[in-house]
């Protein structure tokens, strides 16, 4: 089946989806169908569609490569307003993949954010502040999350009333984005 214009995408009939893998399960071993998935996924990252890629890094057991996808393309689907693509790839990723992850709790909380969340807010917050600190504070990932961790205090400070901390946070969100 065509899927678009220019005839550049097609879709198997799912008769024959399913027989090409049953026979993918007969000729390859699991590791080789994981190691199929992984390369599919890696392709489909490559082209921006991340959707088709985060299912084959999963099916391919390989959590670190599902959670680098969304960690390399969360910016993208916040700038653009996407939050329900970033809230359901976020639903995707194994629970402990995003516990070990700061870019990606400080995702569920810019999730929680637009959904005015706040106590999901301060805990992701607070998980990813937890991971942050015991990185190296000078290489730019750190910054950059320390940066992030810095804007939602920040935002904290504000809905509390703590105007001068709110400031002091918002000037080292600054100082580290710099």
């Amino acid at each position: 089946v065509v899927l678009d214009e220019t005839k550049e995408w097609f879709r198997f009939h799912p008769l024959f989806q399913e027989f090409l893998r049953a026979r993918l399960a007969t000729t390859y071993s699991p590791e080789q169908i994981a190691e199929l998935h992984r390369r599919a996924s890696q392709w489909f990252a490559a082209q921006n569609l991340i959707e088709e890629a985060l299912p084959h890094a999963i099916t391919a057991n390989d959590g670190a490569l599902a959670a680098d996808i969304v960690e390399r393309h969360r910016y993208v689907l916040l700038d653009e307003t996407h939050l329900p693509r970033l809230e359901n790839l976020l639903r995707l990723l194994p629970p402990q993949i995003i516990d070990e992850r700061p870019a990606l709790l400080l995702s569920l909380a810019w999730v929680a954010w637009f959904r005015l969340r706040m106590p999901e807010i301060i805990e992701f917050v607070n998980r990813a502040q937890v991971l942050v600190d015991r990185m190296e504070s000078d290489s730019p990932n750190a910054r950059m999350l320390q940066g992030e961790v810095a804007a939602f205090r920040s935002y904290q400070a504000y809905w509390s009333g703590d105007f001068s901390g709110a400031q002091s946070q918002g000037e080292m969100a600054l100082a580290q984005a710099s």
